[in-house]
This record gives C-alpha cells, sequence and structure tokens, in this order.
C-alpha cells in the first residue's frame, strides 16, 4: 500500500507549490510484524476537531491552514463513530438518482442486513446497530459501481443480531460529526494519531501525540483493543504509565495499579512483614513475595483500607471500579443479566473471563485467553489478610470493587487460569489484590 502512496507524498513535499506542506506517513507493527492499517484518526488537540483517513489511504498531508488536499482522503461512504459500541452513523455520498442496495457483512462474509433505498444525490444517513463483536464491512451498489467501508463494533464477540435503518437524506459533508468541529491544523498546533488495524479480525490500536514540524513517517505500535481516544494512556503520581482499553462506554486503565503514593502525594506504606501486614486496619501495599520486579510486572497488591481512602489511589480523573462498574464491563463481554449479582463464579458459557485475560503470564495452558478489548488482565495472585502469606501467581487473578455487600463486607473480583468465568465474592479488608482503574 504505501509503495503506491509514498512516492505521491514525497512528490508533493518536494513541489514548490507544496513547499510549506507537511507529510506523514503511517505504517503499523503487530507483534513486531508490519500490518495494514485500516483507518487514521488524527485529533487536534491544541484546537479541537478531528478527522479520520480510512484505507488505503496512509497518509496526512498538511498545509499552512489546515489539510493541504482534502480531495485526497474523501472517500463515498464514512461512518461515525468507528470503532463504535451498539451503533454507528453511516454517511453515504451519491452523485445520482436511482435505486441503492447497502449492505452489511461479517467478517466471514455472511451477509448480517441490507436494504434497498430510491435515492437523489446528496448525503444519506444509516444507522448500523450490531451486538457483535469484529469487523464489519458495509458495501454501497448504484449502477453498478461499488463503494465498501470496514467499521469495527467493539460489542459482545459471542452475541449476534445486526439492523440497518435509514434515516433519510443528511446536509453534512465529510468530516463534520455531530457535537464536534470539522478538522483544522496550523504550525504549532499538538495532534494525536490514533491507528486502527484487524489482523486476524481482532482490533489493535495505538496513538502517537506530537507538534509536527517536518515530513516524517510514523509507525504504530499495536496491541490489542481500542485505546480510549480522549486519554490512550494515563500516568499516576509516581510517573508510571498505563494503555487504557475503550471498551463498550467505559475507559479502563489495561494494566494492574503500581502506585506507591495515593494522587494527592501521600505515601502508602509498604509492609513486607507477614505479622504486620495480617494485623493492619490502616492503608498498605506491597509487591508479591515482596519482590518489586513482580510487582513491575502483575502491579501492586494493595488492602481495602487503600482502595477507600478518600485520597484515592488511582491517577487524577479516575478511579477504582465499582461492583456496577464491573457488572457494565462483564454485560458487554455478553454476561447474562441474571448472573450480575451472583455470588460465585459467573459467565463460564459466555467466555467472558477469557475475553478479559491477558495471553501472556498466565500459568499455562491457556489458549482461551482471547483479550478481545485489550483489557490484558493478569494473575496478580494474592496476599492473605490473616497470615500476610502469599498465594496464586501466576494462576488467578484478583481485583477490589469499591462496593460493600448488604453486610458491608467488601466485593471484589476473580479470574482463574482454568475459567471461562468471572467470580464475584466478598473479602476481607486485610486481604491483599490488585486494583484496576476507570475514568471518573
Amino acid at each position: 500500500m504505501r509503495h503506491t502512496t509514498l512516492p505521491f507524498a514525497l512528490l508533493l513535499a518536494a513541489s514548490p507549490l507544496f513547499a510549506q506542506n507537511i507529510v506523514i506517513t503511517f505504517d503499523a507493527t503487530v507483534n513486531a510484524v508490519p500490518a495494514p492499517l485500516d483507518s487514521i484518526r488524527v485529533m487536534n488537540l491544541t484546537q479541537g476537531g478531528d478527522t479520520t483517513i480510512v484505507f488505503p489511504g496512509n497518509t496526512l498531508v498538511l498545509g499552512t491552514t489546515g489539510i493541504a488536499d482534502a480531495r485526497s482522503l474523501a472517500t463515498s461512504m464514512q461512518s461515525w463513530p468507528n470503532p463504535f459500541a451498539g451503533s454507528t452513523d453511516l454517511l453515504v455520498s451519491v452523485d445520482e438518482p436511482g435505486e441503492m442496495l447497502i449492505a452489511v457483512h461479517d467478517a466471514t462474509g455472511r451477509e448480517c442486513a441490507a436494504q434497498r433505498v430510491q435515492v437523489q444525490p446528496g448525503m444519506h444517513r444509516f444507522q448500523l446497530a450490531t451486538a457483535s463483536a469484529g469487523v464489519h464491512v458495509v458495501s454501497v451498489l448504484l449502477h453498478g459501481k461499488r463503494s465498501t467501508l470496514r467499521v469495527l463494533a467493539t460489542g459482545d464477540a459471542s452475541a449476534s443480531g445486526t439492523q440497518l435503518s435509514y434515516l433519510g437524506a443528511a446536509d453534512v459533508r465529510f468530516g463534520n460529526k455531530s457535537g464536534r468541529s470539522a478538522f483544522t491544523w496550523q504550525p504549532g498546533d499538538e495532534l494525536r494519531y490514533i491507528g486502527y488495524a484487524f489482523p486476524g479480525n481482532i482490533l489493535n490500536s495505538d496513538a502517537i501525540d506530537e507538534v509536527p514540524v517536518a515530513s516524517a513517517t510514523r509507525t504504530f505500535v499495536m496491541q490489542r483493543g481500542a485505546v480510549c481516544p480522549d486519554s490512550p494512556t494515563v500516568t499516576d503520581i509516581d510517573g508510571n504509565v498505563y494503555r487504557t482499553a475503550h471498551i463498550g462506554n467505559q475507559c479502563w486503565t489495561a494494566q494492574e495499579l503500581r502506585t506507591s503514593r495515593f494522587a494527592n502525594g501521600d505515601d502508602i506504606p509498604t509492609v513486607q512483614d507477614d505479622a504486620e501486614w495480617s494485623e493492619l486496619a490502616t492503608a498498605a501495599r506491597c509487591s508479591y513475595n515482596n519482590d518489586p520486579a513482580t510487582g513491575a510486572d502483575f502491579g501492586s497488591l494493595y488492602n481495602w483500607y487503600v482502595v477507600s481512602d478518600p485520597r484515592n489511589v488511582c491517577p487524577a480523573g479516575w478511579h477504582v471500579a465499582s461492583d456496577a462498574e464491573w457488572m457494565e464491563l462483564e454485560t458487554t463481554m455478553g454476561m447474562p443479566a441474571e448472573q450480575l449479582e451472583v455470588i460465585g463464579v459467573r459467565g463460564a458459557i459466555q467466555g467472558v473471563g477469557g475475553k478479559l485475560k491477558a495471553q501472556y503470564l498466565w500459568t499455562p495452558p491457556n489458549p482461551n485467553n482471547m483479550n478481545f478489548h485489550g483489557f490484558a488482565a493478569l494473575p496478580t495472585g494474592r496476599r492473605l489478610g490473616d497470615s500476610g502469606v502469599f498465594l496464586d501467581q501466576p494462576q488467578v487473578g484478583y481485583w477490589w470493587t469499591t462496593t460493600l455487600d448488604d453486610e458491608g463486607v467488601p466485593l471484589l473480583r476473580t479470574m482463574h487460569f482454568g475459567s471461562m468465568g468471572v467470580a464475584r465474592g466478598p473479602a476481607a479488608e486485610t486481604f491483599g489484590y490488585g486494583v484496576r482503574c476507570i475514568q471518573d
């Protein structure tokens, strides 16, 4: 793909007519292997507004006042948002009247929905709604001419059901999205590039922030899932940087918390002695087996007094996830409503735990660890509250919630290497478990 676009980009950059242009060329790797990009979202962090470059395009041409060659970025069809959870709007540009066929196929080629619509020249809006996660191909056929667009649903990979609705003519143009300004640029603006690729029909993404000053190639180092557009990473008070995961309508940290301080800068005491740990009634943390290297990989273990402390252990603007917020995540993964409040293992048939667990660091074999959306849950292990003994790493992951049950006991979540489910249950305040943060 780059062999056809890069020479043209270089020609633009060398031409006197475009001497002031900056040409950013994008490529990507997944597991150190080059991967084709399906789309690149470009956000102006200084002025606001964004635009999307879609396959086969992979270059951004910036002039002194904006996109220098906007026509090279246009397509006859566009969706917003993409990726999407639940539904997305499709905008289709029509040059002549006639009967238009619009169809949606899943990654296997199976037709999921289709409509025939009599259209006039102009822009037409459709809504695509699906509960089935994965890549979908939208195709439009009019007078023998076909256009296609790939979109990604971030819902439940095991769910089914797709609807396509015609919403009528739309007096809009590509790039203008409801509630957002059109993309503009001037020298000195900070941009964010978010690249999306779908190797094996699994979403991978990465984000790069920069103030472009010269033509360059930028390479996305992709990981599974969609990063949160407004916060691809978040940094704690210690300077630890965490990748994020955009799942449904939530934004989660995609790694276990490992900070040694509350958000206000106050220290969280590190307690290594077993007897001291078991007698605590105040905030404390540790690394598994008191090994800092293990803590760097698997995150810190915290007692309940850290989680419940109003000083907030998560970065500013984030908080420890509640029981209800875990339930929303589990619903997105396909857990039935009747299982949500069950104490014990739930969602095993739907593979909820497998969809959330990382594909590394767990006790093998773990062929069902799919990490569909980049949550990348790890086997944190735990520290017992009555003895201070460490157990269960790398077989089991444990995470506090901020919620108390009806008897005033904290609730947690557990995932086991041998199970596809997620367990929900109570735990004593003196135990040491992992923490995941969610954006406010």
